[in-house]
């Protein structure tokens, strides 16, 4: 499952980008726009190769330690889903 949320995010914050540097000079909706393209770089690059060794290993029989990895991913989301809220506020306002 989150690897085809993270497959649709990843086409969307590509579509961010392009627009981004094509369409429109750097403003407050372009900068919180790259705070979310940076964290979920951070989410797919850092923390769910964690996650996926964790569960793997879980599925697997084996007793692995406990991860905060998943609280790191939460965090980020939600990291993630204030800057794509201030992006989408502030292109309202324009």
């Amino acid at each position: 499952m989150f690897k085809a949320l993270n497959a649709v995010e990843t086409l969307l914050a590509i579509g961010l980008v392009v627009t981004a540097v094509v369409v429109a000079p750097p403003t407050l909706a372009a900068v919180a726009g790259a705070v979310a393209v940076a964290v979920l770089l951070v989410q797919l690059g850092a923390v769910r190769p964690l996650l996926t060794r964790r569960s793997n290993a879980a599925l697997a029989g084996s007793d692995a330690p406990r991860s905060h990895a998943h609280l790191v991913y939460v965090a980020l989301e939600v990291v993630k889903v204030a800057a794509l809220v201030v992006a989408g506020v502030a292109l309202l306002g324009s």
